[in-house]
């Protein structure tokens, strides 16, 4: 700061406050209350209104209790949503009746003689969407959509899952996009 801007205490580099003894806050305010430091005043002071703040706090709990607290249990988070839970019901039927028009693997890698009450659906476009836009304009998402079912045992059902590639190459998986 400018020299003639200061306080006229040794070593204060405060803004003048008092221009007559050219004092800043600090020391005028000290000058002004004989025997005691500003910056304790200032603690003293911020110590008495917490102590205020606390006292009303305090009174303000005898006034109006907290209400009790009522535990509840947490509620539980819905596994499947009651859209998904009806369109599920919907796919075991499904199931059921493709099952019973398919009753082997219809992988014919796999050369298996699985019981048809062994047999998966494989979902070649997957579970989530709509294969085509007619097939959204008649509500029929691939979860439902037997066009794209495939009866399959667990073995082969699970080397499709793995063998992406190859699935697609030999027709037993589709692109999900088009």
């Amino acid at each position: 700061m400018v020299e003639g801007n200061c306080c006229s205490k040794e070593n204060c580099t405060y803004p003048i406050v008092n221009k007559t003894h050219q004092l800043c806050q600090v020391h005028n305010w000290e000058r002004t209350h004989k025997g005691q430091d500003f910056f304790e005043y200032q603690q003293q002071k911020k110590n008495e209104y917490t102590k205020r703040m606390q006292d009303r706090a305090i009174e303000k709990t005898k006034k109006t209790p907290p209400k009790p607290y009522l535990w509840k249990p947490p509620t539980p988070i819905k596994q499947v949503s009651n859209k998904m839970a009806d369109a599920l019901g919907i796919y075991v039927e499904i199931k059921k009746e493709y099952l019973k028009d398919n009753p082997e693997c219809e992988a014919h890698f796999c050369n298996c003689n699985t019981p048809s009450e062994e047999l998966t659906i494989h979902h070649k476009m997957g579970r989530i969407g709509y294969a085509t836009e007619e097939k959204r304009q008649i509500d029929t998402p691939l979860l439902l959509d037997k066009d794209f079912f495939m009866a399959s045992c667990g073995i082969a059902h699970r080397w499709i899952e793995d063998n992406v590639a190859q699935a697609k190459e030999w027709g037993y998986s589709l692109d999900r996009i088009k």
